[in-house]
């Protein structure tokens, strides 16, 4: 919404990213990596050990215990410092950025990194990183209220205990280990009770409290007092007394919501007053000022006009059109299909992903950043060593074939490929796209292919999808520099994957694909791009 793209925009889509079949002029600039593809931001190498960050404050020597794989673990000798229960380990300056965001998430592994290996030879030591963990059982969990038979206070008493430790009483959770500063600020101890209230400390600074559930128990919460930044001072406190009230300062509206003031939105603004609950999830109405629609997924609005992956796919669909549909066999999901002209089509894009039935996928295949709701919504993106089936051709009996990634000898075999569709289905040629174009433009432009909503840029892009194929503008994942990759276009553009590698020179490097943006046409871009796929039926 108020995605203002335009037509010069609009061209840098379609062109900028891919280049038209044939014109080998038009390069986007940037060449694929030599690396291999990488499968997700969680295969990136494995960072240095956690001696280097995390000291112990009872002994001068450093944890060697500071590998995060179970062997490196478990080898952990008496010649290791042992420390004490009473312990405590500080990560250094540099790996603490002191923000809620710098923790909340941490996996267990990432706690071995920064606090070393917990073992038999610290077990029940306590460590510090961001908020206080105990060695049990092996694993760093956020310590427990403190065992001291002190009497019950009151929500946000504060007070050093032993080895000048700060804790606070939280009503819901009795006393437990706290940062210094709830004890030095001269507020409150922030509390579930007091998240979002707002005040000044002993050092003059502005603060907020900020609380968020623990990762490794979501029964228990984090707590912190964080600096507020000076243009924010203003608004004040956001708590449940003010919850979705709106405030405009230096010419910006803000909204209380989730105990923080954030920046409001056009949805914030148009979805004003209106009711979003669990009994209204999967309602569509227009806003107060104007008339987009917005989606009610049972805790908020978004946009249903425009695009947003909040969305389930089936909102998506032509609910006019009268749609078929198949079982794909190794997975047991269920695809729309619809008959166009002479050609069967998914409506859907495909969202197959088992690896170890089918070798070509693996590390070649994401969800819309990295997030497995979005499969549901906008399929699976592949290469197209992974969209061909590579593997499946390079081990075929007769006439195998080394396809994919900068392979110059690979010639695919005549007639119909299936690469990753399912059986009796084949992903689609160049010649086949075409087709589909000349018979759903007969009647208009690419439109008629465009789902009718969850399109942006205005009425240029608006789809009206007289045929049932129902192209969602899920973008693609391009490649940038070196092994760096990104999501991009979600909202302005469909890309599918045909059976073909490119034309002219590199053509090794390049693949075909059916692109639907402000033109339609066949393109070509490079084969580590992620791309979604559409299955035709032999």
């Amino acid at each position: 919404m108020n995605k203002i793209f335009g037509i010069v925009a609009s061209a840098a889509l379609v062109f900028g990213m891919f280049t038209a079949c044939g014109d080998d002029s038009s390069s986007s600039g940037w060449e694929p990596s030599d690396d291999e593809e990488i499968s997700s931001s969680s295969e990136k190498t494995k960072k240095s050990s956690s001696s280097e960050k995390v000291k112990s404050s009872s002994s001068s020597k450093k944890s060697e215990s500071s590998s995060s794989s179970e062997d490196e673990e478990n080898s952990s000798s008496s010649e290791d410092t042992k420390n004490s229960s009473s312990s405590k380990a500080k990560s250094s300056s540099s790996s603490v950025t002191g923000s809620s965001s710098s923790w909340a998430e941490l996996p267990q592994k990432k706690l071995v990194q920064e606090l070393g290996a917990c073992n038999a030879s610290n077990a029940d030591s306590l460590a510090e990183y961001d908020i206080w963990y105990v060695c049990l059982d092996g694993q760093w969990k956020p310590a427990e209220p403190i065992a001291e038979e002190w009497a019950v206070g009151k929500d946000g008493d504060s007070k050093f205990g032993g080895e000048n430790r700060c804790y606070v009483y939280d009503e819901s959770q009795g006393w437990y280990y706290a940062k210094k500063t709830d004890c030095t600020l001269g507020l409150p101890g922030c509390t579930l009770k007091n998240r979002g209230l707002v005040g000044i400390g002993s050092d003059k600074e502005w603060y907020a409290c900020k609380v968020w559930q623990l990762p490794s128990d979501t029964t228990k919460y984090g707590h912190d007092w964080t600096k507020v930044p000076y243009e924010l001072i203003e608004l004040g406190s956001c708590t449940a007394a003010n919850k979705d009230s709106m405030v405009v300062l230096s010419g910006k509206n803000y909204i209380c919501k989730d105990y923080e003031w954030t920046t409001v939105s056009q949805v914030d603004i148009d979805t004003k007053g209106m009711k979003c609950t669990e009994k209204e999830k999967g309602t569509v109405s227009k806003g107060t000022d104007t008339d987009y629609e917005y989606y009610c997924t049972g805790t908020k609005w978004v946009e249903y006009t425009a695009w947003s992956w909040d969305v389930p796919w089936s909102m998506r669909m032509n609910k006019d059109f009268a749609y078929d549909s198949i079982v794909d066999s190794r997975d047991k999901q269920v695809y729309k299909v619809v008959t166009i002209g002479t050609q069967t089509w998914m409506a859907q894009n495909l969202n197959y992903a088992d690896s170890t039935k089918t070798p070509s996928l693996k590390g070649r295949s994401w969800c819309y950043d990295y997030k497995d709701e979005y499969c549901k919504v906008g399929g699976r993106f592949y290469t197209w060593a992974a969209a061909i089936d590579s593997v499946a051709l390079a081990t075929a009996k007769e006439n195998p074939q080394t396809c994919g990634r900068n392979a110059d000898s690979c010639k695919i075999p005549e007639g119909n490929l299936r690469g990753i569709c399912p059986e009796g289905w084949h992903l689609p040629s160049p010649a086949e796209w075409e087709t589909l174009k000349k018979v759903t433009f007969s009647d208009g432009g690419n439109e008629s292919l465009r789902s009718i909503t969850g399109w942006d840029f205005g009425t240029q892009y608006k789809g009206t999808d007289d045929y049932g194929f129902t192209a969602l503008p899920t973008g693609m994942r391009v490649h940038v520099v070196s092994n760096s990759y990104r999501f991009d276009v979600s909202g302005g553009a469909a890309e599918f994957w045909s059976a073909a590698e490119g034309d002219g020179e590199e053509k090794s490097a390049w693949a075909k694909f059916f692109g639907i943006a402000l033109e339609a046409s066949v393109y070509r871009t490079y084969k580590e791009n992620g791309l979604p796929v559409r299955c035709v039926k032999d």
